[in-house]
């Protein structure tokens, strides 16, 4: 049974709203277009491991993608995708590298690029790492999991593994992943006394509610290294992201290609949460969508049914109150 589904990572979420609405010209572009460009493709191999658990018996296990969860001490950690059978619990930590890479002795796996060749740590401490924290996780709230197993999935079939022999066991290809999974199996029987399946959704159901989501109280921009006045003002087309657009009895123009759309200040307002964080003032988003009136502002605010606290000139209004902008800001 699917609990937590896959979603888009934020951090990629937040570049994408930022990548257009920056000149090609800033310094940073390449860098952060790059690095757009590398968590996307890592997100591609995430997703492409569907295919394979798609095959697994999902009235006897459940899955949960993109765990972010508090470790007892005030830090968090991630994990890909867990999933939770009766007999033990799979975590399951992917690598969508491309190229060749290189085992060394120790466990830390050359990556071969030319001249600049990089050096990662070994991807089986991380997961093993992972494990002591669910364990952990779960002791502090008194519960018991399933023997809890764990496996490095590299998701790219065109990877070139050079001194393959030195990999862990548990360093895989994708295709290897169900046969592992049937090796598991015969190698912690099922016990439903132990552990039964209504039990164990209720433990999913936990870990999905203890999810550390996003809530955007905080601009993502400064770690980026990014400040509001290198942000594009205006509301930003939808079809071939110019701005400003020009707003033209409550509809928005492009002046470059003649888009018009009604609600094209819903992107750009998603695009605010992303960069600067869920709350404003109708100053602050005046400025952004290069509007020259508040009363204009108020009105769209209102329609998109946007909380607010304060009076006149000290109203902040919360943003990512508006079902509109939550849904907006997520796709």
């Amino acid at each position: 049974m699917l609990i937590k589904p896959r979603t888009t990572p934020v951090k990629n979420l937040v570049l994408s709203a930022v990548l257009p609405i920056i000149s090609p010209d800033h310094p940073k572009w390449n860098q952060l277009t790059q690095e757009y460009k590398r968590r996307c493709w890592g997100y591609v191999g995430e997703q492409s491991l569907e295919y394979y658990l798609s095959f697994l018996p999902h009235d006897e296990c459940f899955i949960l993608h993109g765990l972010k969860l508090e470790n007892g001490t005030g830090n968090h950690f991630s994990i890909d995708t867990l999933i939770i059978f009766q007999a033990y619990t799979l975590i399951v930590e992917v690598k969508h590298w491309t190229g060749i890479i290189e085992v060394q002795i120790r466990g830390e796996l050359l990556k071969i690029n030319g001249e600049s060749n990089v050096v990662f740590d070994d991807p089986i401490q991380q997961v093993k790492h992972q494990t002591w924290q669910l364990g952990e996780w779960a002791r502090i709230r008194k519960l018991t999991l399933p023997p809890t197993q764990h496996v490095v999935v590299f998701s790219y079939s065109k990877l070139q593994i050079d001194n393959a022999h030195l990999l862990s066991p548990k360093a895989i290809r994708s295709n290897q992943l169900l046969e592992n999974v049937r090796l598991w199996n015969e190698l912690h029987p099922t016990s439903t006394d132990r552990f039964s399946l209504n039990q164990l959704e209720n433990t999913a159901l936990l870990l999905k509610n203890s999810h550390i989501e996003e809530e955007f109280f905080y601009p993502s921009i400064h770690k980026l290294g990014l400040t509001s006045e290198e942000i594009s003002s205006g509301v930003f087309c939808t079809a071939c992201n110019y701005a400003p657009m020009s707003r033209i009895k409550r509809t928005w123009k492009c002046t470059k290609c003649g888009k018009q759309d009604r609600d094209a200040h819903v992107k750009s307002l998603a695009a605010f949460i992303l960069m600067f964080g869920r709350y404003a003032t109708s100053i602050e988003l005046q400025k952004f969508l290069n509007i020259n009136k508040s009363s204009i502002v108020w009105r769209i605010l209102r329609e998109l049914k946007v909380s607010k606290s304060g009076r006149t000139n000290a109203t902040v209004f919360d943003l990512y109150s508006s079902e509109v902008l939550k849904k907006e800001v997520m796709k």
